[in-house]
């Protein structure tokens, strides 16, 4: 396991970074653009809600994308 900050480090410097990616188990790119979006609702308390501006705000990206990461990263497609 690594951490991001030295994934991307490994990468900005243009090191070997394969034993770190799942190929057989992750999804393409085009996979990825020809997955069906499906909307879904959620409810979440203001702590909750709250962390989750945060990390959105730390991201620079919308909460609906932050929470697509976050679970693309637990589900191990990214």
């Amino acid at each position: 396991m690594i951490t991001a900050e030295k994934f991307d480090k490994k990468f900005d410097n243009n090191e070997d970074i394969d034993e770190f990616i799942d190929y057989e188990n992750g999804m393409s790119i085009e996979e990825f653009k020809k997955s069906i979006n499906k909307n879904i609702e959620i409810s979440l308390n203001d702590i909750f809600l709250d962390r989750l501006k945060e990390k959105a705000d730390l991201l620079k990206l919308s909460i609906n994308d932050t929470i697509k990461v976050l679970l693309a990263k637990e589900l191990n497609l990214i």
